[in-house]
């Protein structure tokens, strides 16, 4: 991944399963990674977890220096996040969203920018094993598509799919691997219980 500077905008679990996976497989490295998130707790299970990366004061703040920009908040707050980044992004920057249920449509409209791509990663990201699916914006290009590909599948399998496909995929691979779990965690507490 050269020296591009990826910006994290919101560090809770999938991104630090993400910058995690990034770091393991040497693709980035720490000095590569900056990072945002307003809940001060987050920012220190980062620290934590990961690594210590640059951390800004705002949002907008790490966006400015970066060449590859990642989404990572709950998708009701994705409209202010968005719009509070409109006038700080430029051409020369990829976007990256893995809010659940937000068209590209309306992401490109809040950003300013055709230059996004909207990705539904999975909970097994967190050990490695995460299958992602990947829509394209229509201002990405084939380096885009690339490099997008390279960061996904450093944590599981990445693939392509037109975008309406993306509701399906959040129901069934975004979704169904955690209801999977809970399921597997249920039938351990029974037989603990027994």
């Amino acid at each position: 991944m050269d020296k591009r500077r990826i910006a994290l905008i919101g560090l809770g679990q999938m991104a630090r399963a993400l910058a995690r996976g990034w770091l393991t497989s040497g693709l980035v490295g720490t000095e590569q990674l900056c990072g945002y998130d307003p809940a001060a707790a987050a920012c220190e299970k980062f620290q934590a977890e990961v690594g210590h990366i640059q951390l800004g004061q705002d949002a907008p703040d790490v966006v400015r220096e970066a060449d590859i920009v990642l989404l990572a908040v709950k998708p009701q707050v994705m409209p202010s996040v968005a719009t509070g980044l409109r006038d700080v992004m430029t051409d020369g920057q990829l976007v990256i969203s893995i809010a659940a249920g937000l068209t590209l449509e309306r992401l490109c409209d809040w950003l300013g920018t055709e230059r996004v791509v909207r990705v539904m990663p999975n909970t097994p990201s967190l050990v490695g094993q995460g299958a992602a699916a990947i829509a394209l914006g229509p201002a990405t290009s084939e380096e885009d598509r690339h490099v997008v590909l390279q960061l996904f599948e450093a944590v599981g399998r990445a693939v392509v799919l037109d975008q309406h496909h993306l509701d399906a995929v959040t129901g069934l691979s975004g979704s169904g691997p955690a209801y999977v779990y809970q399921m597997i965690e249920a039938l351990s507490d029974g037989g603990v219980r027994v």
